[in-house]
């Protein structure tokens, strides 16, 4: 099962890249947001609501994709990995979150307006006022952190499940993905529904977090970054106890300053340089450099 397993992360990493997510309205995340949003409310315990829905709503997620899992496993080789591979890659959006990244980054340039409007898809700040630079760094941000939370801890998860079952992997895939749509959709300090959801989200993204700095670090080449104490000062800096590892880390490497109005600035190579029109474009290419190594490095520990 260990060869099933490297072969459906190979597929699945393939899938999104060439050919992207499935529509919204049959995206199963997508249908998991249109669940928390209906269920989203006002409760007389919040926090235990919270935790019930919580571990209601991943059940039933992070179940039916185990079952896929487990019907994939009995039949050859090849075509348990290409559909459990299939059923991965709906849980990954490297090429969604670079297509995004681009398409903003084009609009930074052509029409400023239109980017402050387009970035909401990546977050959730208020941009209306934003400058070049100001958007620049919101996207920098994001494709970091998302790397680390909608990627990295993806196909880690799975690795790590895997090494028991094809199934038990896609079923610890699309929890940690389920718990980081709930905490992206309601883990808000004002709104206890969520901090269930985002306290289970802080715990599971630690480990991946950190990784992600590592093989950022890695792939630009500039290792000793990590070794430089500013970086982890640096990374306590956002609120979020993860975000701040591969977006301080990133500010370090490719000698940014990363800033959030009124929250954080980041800057651990004392650079003070608002990222420039190139730097979009660079991040993604080390983004996706980032995304094939760790691609690499869990398809080895799958096959051996």
């Amino acid at each position: 099962m260990s060869a099933v397993a490297a072969t459906s992360l190979v597929c699945a990493v393939l899938i999104d890249a060439m050919i992207g997510e499935p529509p919204r309205r049959i995206h199963p995340v997508a249908l998991l947001g249109r669940w928390i949003a209906l269920v989203e409310g006002q409760y007389q315990h919040p926090k235990v609501m919270g935790v019930l829905i919580l571990i209601g709503g991943t059940m039933v997620f992070a179940g039916g994709y185990a079952i896929i899992g487990h019907l994939a496993v009995r039949l050859p080789p090849l075509g348990s990995a290409l559909i459990i591979g299939t059923a991965l890659s709906t849980l990954l959006s490297i090429r969604m979150l670079t297509d995004v990244a681009a398409a903003v980054d084009d609009a930074i340039q052509e029409d400023l307006a239109r980017a402050r409007r387009d970035i909401r898809a990546l977050v959730g700040r208020d941009t209306s006022d934003a400058n070049a630079g100001d958007l620049r760094s919101a996207v920098l941000e994001s494709l970091t952190e998302n790397l680390s939370d909608g990627f990295v801890a993806t196909v880690l998860a799975f690795t790590i499940g895997a090494s028991l079952s094809p199934a038990a992997g896609l079923g610890a895939a699309a929890t940690v993905k389920a718990v980081n749509t709930y905490d992206s959709m309601i883990g808000y300090v004002d709104r206890p529904l969520g901090t269930p959801a985002a306290r289970a989200d802080d715990l599971l993204q630690l480990i991946p977090s950190r990784l992600t700095a590592l093989l950022l670090a890695v792939t630009t080449g500039r290792f000793r970054m990590l070794t430089d104490g500013r970086v982890w000062v640096h990374a306590k800096r956002p609120a979020s106890p993860n975000s701040g590892w591969p977006m301080a880390t990133y500010a370090a490497v490719s000698g940014v300053t990363l800033h959030k109005e009124g929250a954080y600035r980041l800057d651990p190579a004392d650079a003070d340089t608002s990222p420039d029109a190139a730097a979009v474009g660079t991040a993604i290419g080390h983004i996706r450099r980032t995304a094939v190594i760790a691609t690499a490095i869990c398809v080895v520990i799958l096959w051996f």
